[in-house]
């Protein structure tokens, strides 16, 4: 009997409040909103779609139990409100966890409890409650902070930007007007009264971002389609009240109506902003005019058309997009560690901070500074470039905060003529020039893309700023506009999982220097490894390396960071250059390799300056003082004098220097060689190969042969053995020579093996392997005097029996 009585009662409450006109709103109000979190996702920068729905349906749900219950209207606002904030306070500050853990402990707790009581037990002493307790407030009062930080800098008339006070602003706004919504639709039955905030929200959205309006279409439909059902509801039940029979067609009737005046709506609607009348006279100019623009066809065909004058400089073909250092993304290859740069590092602002031996000391050599994220790459926005003379300086002023580091650089490879320093480049002792993407040093306002010259040696002096962890806590938000314009926006490409993973990390940590650490401490987890395969082309790199591969190298962990950094609020910019090196203390300098490659982020602190900070997992922590640090002087030597002092020079003997030289030059020579074959016979086989083709390749350079960088070894041999068998055949060592070819196919059998085999080449002799380098070399260099000789007919006298017919580049001579 009681079971009948409580379904009796469950059917007439789905009746009554879940009838078929009900659930018809409720469908058209969730669609409404999902369409208003389409328009938000590309208004508002770090807020997630996934927040917002949340709060829709949950906010929904509530609405409509508020709506059907008995509740008073003040004291449904206040479920409302309190309801909403709870949730998003849960959600924002990752609490879910912890309250869950708590709850668990004290719910143990209570089963102790009753069973002490009962006299079967005894209570433990647990510290987990009290420090859970402790920890919950902690998080909840930073976020209150954060939130009140941000209120209070927009009553200064400075606001800043936190995606926590931001999500948690957008998360009520939503919230509220979809429980309004519901609320108003349900208990009142007015649906345009319920859905005017939703539109007033989306209009103004759309305005001030300038979005297109046409996202505004099909929300005009859904109310349009909500006003005609409701009013016919409400005839409907005051008919059915007054026992006024009516035709069951009129509904269907209604419905079809509904939807043809909502589509026709909003077909006008859309229609309607693109007819004007110029756009009338243009389209009847179109049909009655022959002519086409010949630089329209040009575009049409993907061409755009480059200007012929003025030279192209070194950092102009920087700028453009993709990874800054291509030979790291997708490449998965070793570096290798020839010397790249020696460097020499004085500091002129007087004496060091802090005793640092000079092999722990690491530096960041700069060279580029990308400013604006694609999701496949880094692009810098325009620069000027402006020249300066040695000796100029390229500020007039600068924080005391900064201190003044001089270095001679004496390159090794060629590096494009990109100019390296620690920091920010103040002068330098040759003609150089820098790319400006801004310029105010008045208002100590400007960005530097790079800095460029054409001396393999020169001393620079730079600017690097130095702050302790306190002063950084303490540095605050309130930044230059022009900061937040250039290092705080993100392309909307970028995923909302991103953007949500950045506010979760950050969102109860109280200042911006313990923000900066937690993501820099959150993607040193990550493996580091060269081994990764190239991203695929339609995904955001930073999305992939997070939630995809989970492992990377520097490239990966500088974009992560800067893309993390920026959607918590952080200004950041990614700058690539090396780091650190080898120091060599009978030198006094820093042996610099092409494995120190490096990219790197950076965060901007008010009066400080932009901070470097090191998430490469396997790369040392960047470590710092932790108290006040002396403020630095402005005034410093301007001469470029050495680094290192000459000494006066001993009196010598020129003959005994000449008799010298022609004995120990030969004699040191035939030493390395020795050393050398020594070295290479005792290197395991894929070391020793890698090795002896490198030497080979560049042997072929000497030769000019036509090599290209995709040949395979085969391939690459084959062209030798031409070479070889070109020009040896008829010299009068044509025997001992062609044999060369026999060592080339063999040296490249064994590489394969090496490579490829199940075991590696195991059965291989590196001793072996090395007299055959060390014929072939031999072999090579006598190649090379051939080569060098036929142009010349004498030579050829003495060196070929019949000399081979070629083409030369140059004339026969005698």
């Amino acid at each position: 009997m009681e079971s009948t009585v409580m379904l009796a009662s469950i059917r007439k409450f789905a009746e009554k409040n879940l009838s078929r006109q009900i659930l018809r709103n409720i469908a058209l109000i969730y669609l409404l909103f999902i369409l208003l979190v389409n328009v938000l996702r590309d208004s508002i920068q770090g807020v997630e779609t996934s927040l917002l729905t949340l709060m829709i349906t949950m906010g929904l749900v509530l609405a409509w139990a508020l709506a059907v219950s008995e509740i008073e209207e003040w004291k449904t606002g206040l479920i409302a409100f309190l309801s909403g904030g709870t949730i998003l306070v849960i959600r924002i500050g990752r609490l879910g966890d912890l309250i869950f853990s708590l709850f668990r402990e004290m719910w143990g707790l209570g089963s102790q409890t009753l069973s002490y009581l009962s006299g079967h037990g005894e209570i433990t002493r647990s510290d987990a409650i009290p420090a859970g307790i402790s920890e919950l407030g902690s998080r909840i009062a930073t976020l209150g902070s954060r939130l009140g930080v941000w209120i209070l800098s927009l009553f200064r008339g400075k606001p800043i930007y936190d995606p926590v006070a931001t999500a948690f602003i957008w998360g009520i706004f939503v919230w509220l007007i979809a429980v309004w919504a519901m609320w108003i639709t349900i208990r009142h039955k007015k649906p345009l009264w319920g859905i005017i905030p939703t539109l007033v929200l989306t209009s103004l959205s759309l305005v001030y971002t300038g979005t297109s309006v046409y996202n505004l279409v099909p929300m005009l439909g859904i109310m349009i389609g909500l006003v005609i059902m409701g009013r016919y509801d409400a005839h409907e039940n005051q008919w059915k009240s007054e026992q006024i029979k009516f035709a069951g067609i009129i509904r269907e009737r209604m419905v079809f109506l509904a939807v043809i005046m909502a589509v026709a709506l909003m077909l006008f609607a859309a229609i309607s902003p693109s007819i004007t009348i110029r756009g009338i006279v243009d389209f009847i100019d179109r049909i009655t005019s022959d002519h086409v623009n010949e630089d329209d066809l040009v575009r049409s065909l993907g061409l755009e058309p480059v200007g012929k004058e003025g030279a192209v400089s070194v950092l102009d073909n920087r700028q453009s997009g993709g990874l800054p250092n291509r030979h790291l993304i997708g490449s998965g290859e070793e570096l290798g560690t020839q010397l790249v740069m020696i460097i020499q590092v004085q500091d002129l602002s007087g004496p060091s901070l802090e005793e640092i031996d000079p092999a722990e000391q690491v530096y960041y050599w700069r060279s580029l500074t990308y400013d604006q994220y694609v999701s496949r790459g880094w692009v810098s926005r325009d620069s000027i470039i402006r020249e300066y003379a040695p000796g100029q300086r390229t500020l007039s002023n600068w924080s005391d905060t900064y201190q003044i580091i001089r270095q001679k650089v004496d390159t090794v490879e060629d590096l494009d003529g990109l100019l390296f320093s620690a920091g920010i480049p103040l002068s330098a002792d040759q003609d150089f020039e820098i790319a400006w993407r801004v310029q105010n040093t008045n208002e100590w306002t400007f960005d530097i893309f790079g800095a460029s010259l054409e001396a393999e040696s020169y001393i620079v002096d730079s600017l690097q700023p130095r702050a302790s962890i306190e002063e950084l806590q303490e540095a605050g938000q309130d930044y230059p506009q022009w900061i937040r314009n250039r290092y705080l926006g993100l392309p909307p490409t970028v995923p909302d999982r991103v953007i949500g993973l950045a506010r979760d990390i950050t969102a109860t940590e109280p200042n911006p220097y313990d923000r900066a650490l937690a993501i820099e401490g959150f993607l040193r987890r990550f493996p580091y490894t060269l081994d990764l395969p190239q991203p695929p082309m339609e995904r955001d790199i930073t999305d992939y390396f997070l939630f995809s591969a989970k492992r990377g190298y520097c490239d990966y962990y500088a974009t992560a960071m800067v893309v993390l950094s920026r959607a918590a609020g952080l200004p950041a910019r990614l700058v690539t250059g090396y780091i650190g090196g080898y120091y060599d203390p009978n030198l006094d300098a820093y042996l610099v390799t092409a494995d120190l490659a490096h990219a790197w982020p950076e965060i901007y602190f008010p009066e400080y300056g932009w901070i470097i900070f090191e998430p490469t997992g396997g790369r040392s922590e960047i470590e710092r003082p932790e108290g006040p640090i002396p403020k630095f002087a402005q005034d410093y030597p301007t001469a470029f004098d050495p680094l290192v002092q000459e000494k006066e020079p001993l009196p010598v003997n020129l003959w005994l220097v000449g008799l010298g030289f022609l004995i120990g030059i030969p004699l040191i020579g035939f030493l390395v060689y020795l050393a050398d074959d020594l070295y290479l016979k005792r290197m395991v086989p894929d070391k020793q190969f890698q090795r002896v083709f490198r030497r080979v390749y560049r042997y072929a350079r000497w030769l000019g042969l036509d090599t290209k960088p995709g040949d395979t070894p085969h391939e690459f041999s084959t062209k030798l053995i031409h070479q070889l068998t070109q020009f040896g055949r008829g010299s009068k060592q044509a025997e001992w020579l062609l044999y060369g070819s026999h060592i080339i196919r063999e040296i490249t059998r064994q590489y394969y093996l090496v490579l490829y085999s199940p075991d590696q080449g195991a059965g291989i002799n590196s001793q072996e392997t090395a007299i055959l380098f060390r014929d072939l070399r031999s072999r090579l260099w006598y190649l090379w005097l051939l080569i060098k000789a036929y142009p010349y007919r004498i030579p050829r006298f003495f060196l070929w029996d019949s000399a081979p017919m070629l083409i030369s580049s140059k004339p026969n001579k005698s």
